[in-house]
């Protein structure tokens, strides 16, 4: 058995039961339940492949296909929702699909330069902070996050098109850290958190307090921050931002200028602007980027974020 095949079985066993014992928690009908967690595996199965290189390449080498192929796999998801439950909405349809060829499109239609990276970028950010394709997503239950589907869609799409269309090299692309990674990731997430406790308490960031169930809530709450807040976070901003931006302005002054617009990405948090979160968010990009220029790979510093999220969720209100 192949390894995407095991892991895609392991998904839909894992995840299957997930969904199962959720929907009993939060009293979710049977024909809400199943049609979410058949929509959400579809998309996970997806978003998990990114992790194959050598699939990943071998799409991304198809160039008379591969456009076609991943749009078919952005509406996959969302048809097995719609088509299960309310209906497929046209102009919904119409919508996803337009959108998801935008990254798809930027890197064959623009040059592959500075401008046009930040500009991508720009509009990565600009779709995801913005909420834009949440109304695709409507959900019938208040316990049900269907639009977590449009969330993982833009960002699986944004990483093909900058990993296959644009060519990006030097990120080390990947959602299992190895012990070099582990290393590098520990190291400054031990560096970072006098600096990052002490900056919060001055700022008044926050409260103490030990999150009920820390003990089984810790675990499950890291693994989801590192494969999908870390890891498009890292990506997008020290894979692909730092680096671009260290070409022209030197390594420190990419990590700087990367870390600050990181921190700027955090201002809409709960209120506008949210400076408080925008400052401890910058400072731990510093640190977050030196993880990343340690072991020349982002899955460093997915392991320095994701340690630092799930310190801050279990000891701080």
């Amino acid at each position: 058995m192949r390894a995407p095949t095991f892991q895609w079985l392991l998904i839909w066993l894992v995840g299957g039961l997930a969904a199962w014992i959720y929907s009993l928690k939060y009293g979710i009908p049977p024909q809400w339940a199943i049609p979410a967690a058949l929509s959400l595996l579809v998309e996970l199965s997806f978003y998990s492949a990114l992790g194959f290189e050598r699939l990943r390449r071998r799409i991304g080498s198809w160039t008379a296909g591969r456009i076609p192929l991943v749009l078919l796999t952005a509406l996959l998801p969302y048809l097995t929702w719609a088509g299960l439950t309310s209906g497929v909405h046209p102009n919904h349809l119409v919508a996803l699909g337009l959108l998801s060829a935008v990254p798809l499109l930027w890197f064959e239609l623009l040059k592959r330069n500075l401008l046009s990276d930040l500009g991508f970028l720009g509009c990565m950010a600009g779709v995801y902070l913005g909420h834009i394709l949440d109304p695709i997503y409507p959900s019938p239950h208040p316990a049900l996050e269907i639009r977590v589907l449009g969330h993982l869609l833009w960002i699986r799409l944004g990483i093909f098109a900058a990993l296959e269309i644009r060519q990006l090299r030097g990120t080390d692309f990947g959602f299992w850290p190895t012990r070099q990674h582990w290393v590098a990731g520990l190291t400054w997430y031990a560096a970072f958190l006098p600096i990052g406790v002490g900056l919060a308490h001055w700022l008044g960031f926050g409260q103490p307090r030990l999150m009920e169930g820390w003990w089984w809530r810790a675990p499950l709450l890291f693994a989801g921050i590192l494969w999908v807040v870390a890891l498009s976070e890292e990506f997008f901003f020290r894979g692909f931002l730092q680096q671009v931006l260290s070409r022209p302005l030197g390594r420190w002054g990419g990590l700087v200028i990367s870390s600050v617009i990181f921190g700027a990405a955090h201002l809409p948090f709960r209120h506008f602007p949210n400076w408080k979160f925008a400052l401890v968010a910058t400072l731990a990009g510093l640190f977050y980027g030196l993880a990343f220029q340690m072991a020349q790979s982002i899955r460093a510093s997915m392991v320095t974020h994701s340690l630092v999220v799930v310190t801050w969720r279990v000891f701080y209100s």
